[in-house]
């Protein structure tokens, strides 16, 4: 097909002005149909692109539509209205964390709190800015080490990372220093890691004690304590 060239394109547009309003009309009607439509193909090859990388994130199935928003609809009893207000609480924190791959973060409260879910939801918004993400839980990652999956260098690598219920579950200690390991070779490269964890400051200390300690917990890492939440934070309407 001959290209068009661009004196081409401009006479076409003078002779579309010398048209009849009717004929012009049509034809700027056109010619924002065109553009809307190039639009729209932008917007589905964006989203297709955000699907294949949300896949190879590793996010669970069951935090797949996990979404920063804090509500759908109003309240329909006090039950909701508490859930809102938890929701609110941690959202509050999250919020005043600048920019969520430019620091270590840690998640900590008791179980059912809602930490996992609004750490998948980071996961989201950093691959919706064009940005690598991916989850691990603590265990999980530890079987692709023992496997030496190619998970574990991808792991290393991506700009964002959650690992999930850390020190929620009895290790051994060479599980303890993978993790570890895995802590200390993504601040070698630069990237930041989101930990989720039940246990309290001490035990954030005392689980990661050493080099890992040092990377992990300074004064530019930021806490979200999940335990402002009243009760177990329900997440109805967080889609």
């Amino acid at each position: 097909m001959r290209q068009i060239t661009s004196s081409e394109n401009i006479r076409s547009i003078i002779d579309a002005i010398r048209k009849s309003p009717e004929e012009k009309k049509r034809y700027e009607e056109a010619r924002a149909e065109e553009a809307r439509k190039e639009a729209e193909r932008a917007k589905q090859e964006r989203i297709e692109l955000l699907n294949l990388r949300w896949r190879l994130a590793n996010v669970p199935s069951n935090y797949h539509h996990s979404r920063l928003v804090p509500f759908t609809s109003a309240p329909r009893n006090n039950q909701d209205k508490i859930n809102m207000l938890n929701q609110l609480k941690v959202l509050e924190q999250i919020k005043n964390i600048d920019d969520v791959t430019k620091h270590n973060i840690i998640f900590h409260g008791g179980y059912g709190k809602g930490k996992t879910h609004f750490a998948t939801c980071l996961v989201r918004k950093v691959l919706w800015n064009n940005q690598t993400a991916g989850f691990v839980r603590a265990r999980e990652y530890c079987d692709f080490k023992n496997k030496k999956s190619d998970r574990v260098d991808f792991f290393e690598n991506i700009r964002f990372l959650v690992l999930d219920e850390v020190g929620d579950f009895d290790m051994p200690q060479w599980e303890k220093m993978w993790l570890k390991e895995l802590i200390i070779a993504r601040d070698a490269n630069g990237f930041k890691t989101l930990v989720t964890t039940n246990l309290d400051s001490a035990g954030i200390r005392e689980f990661f004690r050493g080099r890992a300690e040092d990377r992990l917990l300074n004064s530019a890492t930021r806490f979200v304590n999940f335990d402002v939440v009243n009760g177990a934070c329900s997440l109805r309407g967080v889609r």
